[in-house]
């Protein structure tokens, strides 16, 4: 019972409604975000909200490091990490979200190494951002915008950025 109360749940909010898509993933409601890359999302996002829930007061003070940052951190490595169609709709998502400023950065030159792939998905959370289920989300989650216009404007020109240490 509990299982199907979770199903209707998701279904209410959009988190679940899934078609298979010719090369055999589900894939959400059309402008949704297949259960794979959700399966990829989820932990990251949960992780990102505990630590910025946890690192700042009301007025954006930073009160600390919180361990769930280490979470993230590891849980954003693995989501950069993923190369499939799944991994390129996470990192297009999170073009939209606040994930810090170092990050940001790594999402944008992730997005330009990935290259053209990219392009439809970015333009399709800029029209409508997809459920995760974890919504609304704090306000240091929030993105500001900026990063999917680099993005492809990054992809289009070609440019590629230097390699982290």
């Amino acid at each position: 019972m509990k299982f199907v109360a979770s199903i209707v749940a998701a279904l209410a909010i959009g988190a679940v409604s899934c078609r298979v898509l010719p090369d055999g993933s589900e894939h959400a409601s059309p402008g949704g975000l297949s259960t794979e890359a959700l399966a990829l999302l989820r932990p990251y996002l949960k992780e990102l909200i505990a630590a910025s829930n946890a690192e700042f007061d009301d007025r954006g003070v930073f009160l600390g490091a919180s361990p769930h940052r280490r979470t993230a951190d590891r849980l954003f490595d693995e989501l950069l990490g993923s190369e499939s169609r799944p991994g390129d709709e996470a990192i297009a998502y999170l073009l939209f979200i606040y994930t810090g400023e170092h990050p940001g950065e790594e999402l944008i030159c992730e997005a330009a190494r990935r290259g053209k792939v990219m392009v439809p998905l970015i333009e399709q959370f800029s029209a409508r951002l997809p459920k995760t289920g974890l919504e609304p989300y704090p306000k240091f989650v929030l993105g500001s915008g900026t990063l999917a216009p680099e993005a492809l404007s990054r992809i289009a020109s070609g440019e590629r950025c230097e390699p982290y240490d």
